[in-house]
């Protein structure tokens, strides 16, 4: 360009300045240029025609109009349009367009509809952020669909074809990256995007400041998995470390707790029942914990076995066994965290208290010591075993052991007893032993062997 007044003074001089600025979607200075144009020569019907096509690419329809209206007037007045454009050998743009404002790009687009479905897939994704973990096998899905239909979406509502405007192409990719708050941005932007996208014809070839190349494309989706990937891991990690419940071990390591003992000395023993007294694992007074902190609690899993020993088993034979039960109890299951064994003689006993002694396995020695932590870990280093024998175990002489008729007798007295809480106790002492034959003398013989022989 020159600065000289002669050239400030061409009308073909600033028509052709605005041809370059147009060409270069400059549309704004293309506009002053050829004002300037048509003001030196208000009868040039090319400049003018420029003129209306900018206002038209900026969504200045009214402006558009005037423009065709004053080319209109031109042509009136002079039926020899093109000659004149030979004669200043000044042509206009090489392929002129007519301003296109008769028909206006807006009466041939649909009216603007909500789009439900993009609403529904941001609504479900909310909702499956709180349903772990079930939920978070969703989230990637629908992330997925909803940049999918919002990339589609946008070319339907003329993403794009507005000067620096965003493409659908890069819509969708930041629904993509950007999911819980891209999604909702967009759709509260579609109108906006929409009424933008109605002052310009469908462009298929119109490239913005935001295209991007097919290579560039794929690093970028690929870059998108990997971040959301790291976000929903970073999520997940987070979610079941605060809300996860201590049903799920953690342990440190897969060894074995090791018991000392002589296993020549462990006698033979049978399960007769096992219950389960499982709680939470308590680092404080129940009281001081609010309903949340219960919940996140791991389980202080605690397990209770009844088992029949022979009658003849020693004080140390029965230490042992009590370990050998642990020890195998422990091997098939790692996460019990306490463990109490009650040692009878004769199965029939197993509903009562323990006839031979009983075994406490826990921290410290101390029932009900489980912590948080322990529970959580595994962690078997601080555990005692504690013992409660009774002093007959080993010193059973044969004359003092009751027969299995005397047990009987005994039992039915007690079951009796409790069956018929009206009755007296004579009268259920005399109907014993009108059936087993007996006198009261004998009945009250027999059941203090029988107790003493329970409980010694």
């Amino acid at each position: 360009m020159t600065n000289s007044n002669e050239n400030l003074s061409n009308e073909n001089f600033w028509k052709k300045s605005g041809d370059e600025y147009f060409k270069h979607e400059k549309y704004e200075e293309a506009i002053k240029c050829y004002q300037k144009a048509v003001d030196i020569d208000p009868n040039y019907a090319a400049a003018w025609n420029n003129l209306g096509f900018a206002f038209f690419k900026l969504g200045r329809i009214e402006d558009a109009k005037k423009c065709k209206d004053k080319i209109k007037a031109i042509q009136e007045r002079s039926s020899d349009f093109d000659k004149r454009a030979e004669q200043r050998n000044t042509p206009a743009i090489e392929h002129p367009q007519p301003v296109p404002v008769e028909k206006p790009l807006i009466v041939t687009r649909a009216p603007y509809n909500h789009n439900y479905l993009l609403i529904g897939l941001f609504i479900a994704g909310i909702i499956c952020l709180f349903i772990p973990p079930i939920g978070y096998l969703f989230i990637i899905p629908i992330v997925i669909a909803s940049a999918y239909f919002v990339f589609k979406d946008a070319q339907e509502i003329g993403a794009g074809q507005a000067p620096r405007s965003w493409s659908p192409l890069i819509l969708g990719l930041f629904v993509f990256l950007f999911w819980i708050i891209a999604l909702p941005i967009y759709i509260l932007m579609r109108r906006s995007i929409f009424n933008k996208g109605l002052s310009y014809p469908p462009s298929g070839s119109v490239s913005t400041a935001f295209e991007i190349g097919g290579l560039k494309t794929a690093f970028i989706a690929i870059g998108g998995v990997i971040v959301l990937l790291i976000i929903a891991v970073a999520v997940a990690t987070f979610v079941f470390g605060i809300t996860g419940t201590s049903d799920n071990k953690v342990p440190q390591s897969n060894e074995l707790p090791s018991f000392t003992f002589d296993s020549n000395l462990a006698r033979d023993y049978v399960v007769i029942k096992s219950e389960d007294i499982s709680i939470k694992a308590l680092d404080k007074p129940l009281s001081m914990y609010s309903s949340s902190e219960l919940t996140n609690l791991p389980m202080n899993i605690r397990m209770t076995y009844r088992v029949v020993v022979p009658m003849d088993i020693s004080e140390e034979e029965l230490k042992a066994t009590f370990i050998k039960i642990v020890a195998d109890i422990t091997k098939t299951n790692q996460d019990i965290d306490e463990i109490s064994i009650y040692a009878y003689d004769r199965k029939e006993n197993v509903d009562g208290p323990y006839t031979f002694g009983m075994c406490e396995w826990c921290p410290n020695g101390e029932w009900a010591g489980v912590t948080s932590t322990i529970a959580r870990t595994n962690d078997r280093s601080n555990y005692e075993f504690v013992f409660d024998i009774r002093e007959k175990v080993g010193n059973i002489e044969q004359g003092n052991v009751p027969s299995q008729r005397d047990f009987e007798i005994s039992n039915e007295l007690e079951q009796t007893l409790l069956n018929y809480p009206t009755m007296s106790e004579d009268s259920v002492k005399e109907k014993i032993c009108r059936k087993y034959g007996i006198t009261t003398q004998e009945l009250d013989g027999i059941y203090s062997k029988v107790i003493a022989y329970k409980y010694w």
